[in-house]
């Protein structure tokens, strides 16, 4: 059962919403399990819970027998430190509670600090985009532990502590990419004594800055080498865990220096000092920096201050891993695979909100000519080379605001807000001639294509996919490889 078919990305986030608010870290194992069985229609799975000790023990399982007081070493569980499931683990194992079949997927639940533990599925047929929907339920699991521990460990801090507390839980929550990061530094220059914080993402050998608070020259998207960054994390500048205070006189030429007094005061803050955070993925690599200037005090950051800073830094790396597995989940549940294209789905929910604005627009449904002995005479990888040929060129010659999609076999769809009938046509006549002229190593192919405009020739969906279906199978019919506008 594929996680987009059986309850998509909304059934997901209610499952991370009631993670969120279990009360306490049984309950939010429990609705955890729940969680991965609803999604990927498993109705085998499990939480196990590796305490500080190294021991792992059964939390709550779901169509298993009872573990009953079964525990065992973590190093003793399939992937060994990376709780997956791994080579080796075979249906005697003998590793998990008696009664239990090997696993199908792993999903290690992993806090700032250690591992917690592993979500278990054990029945087959589970899509990629359902693990993918497992990995992001641990993950937030992870998150939603760590937030419960806090709780507990900072119930007697400072009413400021307890705001920071409250902005790391929002920012828990969030799972939407493009927001996540300008709320984090927003949230460091509301409750920390700096006036400016710079979130800066790691790219491969290149570092992007994604957003800043307090800067009036902003330059987001300013593109740095990773090895600068990477060189200022001297082992002499290292302060606390994750954080590297750069003294003013390290050889180094930065891109905002604030205007800052100078000071003989060897405590003041200068115009050159920085103060820079890494943020590290589960596996300890660097995938970005925070970095902080102008503390209001005017004064170096002291050893509460880092910590503090560093506290947050541990909730933001996480909420980004979380934020990322969503985005993948959702790409899975939203795009064909093949392709890369939107998938039918997202295309009828995409027409619907077209046809709710009221603007003109045009749709052309395309089918490729004789795409059956393609796949006869050249086998199905020539086929589906053919296929992402043909996405390729109707991406490439549509305009940037217009949409592609894959919605089934070998037909494709194409939404053109803002055109007419008569523009529509002249953009799928400029595919057809893009995909006769590049074929990379595919056959020859052509389109036979039919084009619809609303709502000139229907004013529901339905209606205007029917218009043009018709019109392209008029274009067969009339010889092939040509487009024709529903009558």
């Amino acid at each position: 059962m594929q996680v987009g078919e059986r309850t998509g990305v909304g059934a997901l986030l209610r499952h991370l919403r009631a993670q969120r608010a279990a009360p306490s870290p049984e309950a939010a194992f429990e609705r955890a399990v729940e969680g991965v069985s609803d999604v990927t229609g498993s109705q085998r799975a499990a939480a196990l819970l590796v305490g500080r000790d190294g021991r792992a023990r059964v939390v709550h399982q779901r169509g298993l027998p009872d573990g009953g007081d079964w525990h065992a070493s973590a190093s003793e569980l399939p992937g060994a430190a990376a709780l997956v499931v791994g080579e080796g683990f075979e249906s005697d194992h003998g590793l998990l509670p008696g009664g239990w079949p090997p696993p199908v997927h792993g999903a290690s639940i992993d806090s700032a600090e250690h591992a917690r533990g592993v979500l278990y599925t054990f029945d087959t047929g589970i899509s990629q985009a359902g693990m993918a929907a497992v990995d992001v339920i641990a993950s937030h699991l992870g998150a939603v532990l760590d937030r419960l521990e806090l709780v507990g460990q900072l119930a007697a801090r400072t009413a400021h502590t307890h705001q920071l507390l409250e902005l790391t839980s929002e920012i828990a929550q969030r799972l939407d990419f493009s927001t996540l990061a300008q709320r984090i530094v927003d949230g460091i220059t509301e409750l920390t004594d700096f006036r400016v914080a710079v979130m800066t993402l790691r790219d491969g050998d290149r570092c992007r800055r994604l957003a800043s608070s307090g800067l009036e020259d902003v330059r987001i998207g300013l593109e740095t080498p990773f090895e600068k960054w990477k060189w200022l994390l001297q082992p002499d500048w290292l302060r606390g865990e994750l954080s590297y205070l750069i003294p003013p006189d390290a050889p180094i030429e930065w891109s905002d220096v604030p205007d800052i007094p100078h000071s003989d005061d060897p405590d003041a803050w200068s115009a050159d000092h920085a103060l820079i955070t890494t943020l590290l993925d589960g596996e300890g690599e660097i995938v970005g920096f925070l970095s902080v200037d102008e503390p209001h005090s005017g004064r170096l950051p002291d050893d509460d201050q880092i910590e503090q800073l560093e506290l947050y830094a541990r909730q933001v790396q996480v909420a980004f891993v979380n934020a990322r597995l969503y985005d993948a989940a959702r790409q899975a549940a939203e795009r064909d695979s093949l392709t890369g294209l939107r998938n039918r789905r997202m295309f009828w929910a995409d027409l619907e909100e077209l046809i709710s604005t009221g603007s003109a627009f045009a749709l052309a449904v395309i089918d490729i000519d004789d795409f059956k002995g393609v796949n006869d005479q050249h086998g199905h990888a020539v086929g589906d080379q053919a296929l992402r040929h043909v996405a390729d060129r109707l991406v490439r010659s549509t305009r940037h605001t217009d949409r592609t999609y894959r919605v089934g076999g070998e037909e494709f769809v194409v939404l053109l807000p803002g055109s007419g009938a008569t523009e529509a046509m002249a953009v799928l006549d400029r595919a057809a001639a893009a995909l006769g002229a590049a074929r990379d190593a595919v056959p020859a192919l052509t389109l036979s294509t039919g084009i619809a405009e609303h709502s000139r020739h229907g004013r529901t969906g339905d209606a205007l996919f029917n218009a043009a279906d018709t019109a392209m199978y008029v274009a067969k019919r009339a010889g092939k490889g040509r487009v024709v506008l529903a009558s």
